[in-house]
């Protein structure tokens, strides 16, 4: 019997304010209005910069990239360093320990939105936040498969700075209700750790994070 790796997930840094206007222009030129990407590329040298760093002729807006929207998607939002190189936030243990959590899809997202909540007097901030990071780029919210499908494996969602603050105090003030029937002892804290971890390092750069899965 063949049974499939399960995805990697990946917290990846990204540029704080660019995802929001970044979807709605690659939603705009794929219904055949190009001028919102152009804006962009005009109005933020370091956007153009860093995608024609990684090969992209940028010169005609999104008709002459011949990316799809996911790989465009993340190669835009990436925070890099001056030398170009990505900027690595959370280091290797948090990484390894969220990769493949060892539950349903192996997302720990997924996880948590399954086995932890806010609590009633805080409403469902804690809730609102998981489900964007886990679900902004998700087929039920736009309609579509492009960010589902790619080259690049699946894009899920984002958080930008200020959420990512909102969601570090949250979860470092134990604003939360573990389910007690979760199926890993202490497995909603374990994630909550290195979910801190990896938010506080982002934040450090002043950067927002994206979830993605990947082969």
């Amino acid at each position: 019997m063949v049974t499939s790796t399960p995805a990697f997930h990946t917290f990846t840094s990204i540029r704080n304010g660019l995802a929001p206007a970044l979807v709605e222009a690659l939603e705009s030129a794929d219904a055949g209005d190009d001028s919102a990407f152009k804006d962009l590329l005009d109005g933020d040298s370091h956007l153009a910069a860093d995608l024609e760093s990684q090969g992209a002729d940028t010169s005609v807006g999104r008709a002459g990239i011949e990316w799809d929207d996911a790989t465009l998607m993340l190669t835009a939002l990436m925070a890099r360093e001056e030398t170009g190189q990505a900027i690595s936030i959370g280091g290797d243990l948090s990484r390894d320990r969220l990769g493949r959590f060892p539950w349903g899809d192996a997302n720990p997202l997924s996880y948590l939105l399954e086995w932890c909540a806010s609590p009633e007097e805080d409403g469902e901030i804690l809730d609102d936040l998981l489900l964007a990071l886990a679900g902004r780029f998700s087929s039920v919210l736009l309609g579509h498969e492009r960010y589902e499908q790619s080259a690049v494996g699946r894009l899920h969602g984002w958080l930008e700075c200020d959420e990512l603050t909102e969601l570090v105090q949250l979860l470092t003030n134990g604003r939360f209700v573990v389910n007690a029937d979760e199926p890993h002892d202490g497995g909603v804290n374990d994630i909550v750790r290195h979910l801190v971890t990896i938010s506080r390092a982002a934040l450090r750069r002043d950067c927002g994070i994206l979830l993605r899965s990947h082969g």
